[in-house]
């Protein structure tokens, strides 16, 4: 008889501390009828009574909400992520479309512009001989500053 008490005792004080953790581990809104520190005194100085009421009327069974354990089961992460590789993959074509513009604009330039470097160019304010070849106005064919310079 003597083993069935302490048997007893030990199944009341372990339910007990398992009713205490939970009281104290769940949030405001799941704890019902009382504040969570009134059901904390009622579970710990009434321990068969206050372990029963708690489990009875305490606590909500509801569905509760755990946090996943890694990133890939969380649905918030995982849309997150979704929006993520949307907007890269945005920014890429973008940056496609731009490199492909860019890559087309010095085919259309202006036709007027040479790009053979020995011809000189008309529109060149450098070129003394003038579209005409007769030189500068002002100034003789074939005569260059450098030279004025040195006279």
């Amino acid at each position: 008889m003597a083993r069935l008490l302490w048997l007893a005792a030990v199944i009341l004080i372990s339910v007990t501390i398992y009713a205490v953790i939970d009281c104290a581990r769940r949030d405001r809104s799941e704890v019902k009828a009382m504040p969570k520190s009134a059901w904390l005194l009622v579970i710990i100085l009434l321990p068969a009574i206050g372990v029963i009421m708690w489990f009875a009327f305490g606590r909500s069974y509801g569905k509760q909400v755990r946090p996943p354990v890694a990133p890939d089961d969380d649905p918030e992460f995982l849309r997150k992520l979704a929006e993520q590789s949307s907007w890269e993959a945005q920014r890429n074509q973008r940056r496609a479309a731009a490199e492909q513009h860019a890559e087309q604009e010095p085919a259309e330039q202006d036709p007027a512009q040479d790009d053979d470097p020995g011809v000189p160019d008309e529109s060149d304010p450098e070129d003394d001989d003038g579209p005409s070849g007769q030189g500068s106005p002002g100034r003789p064919k074939g005569q260059h500053e450098d030279r004025d310079a040195e006279n």
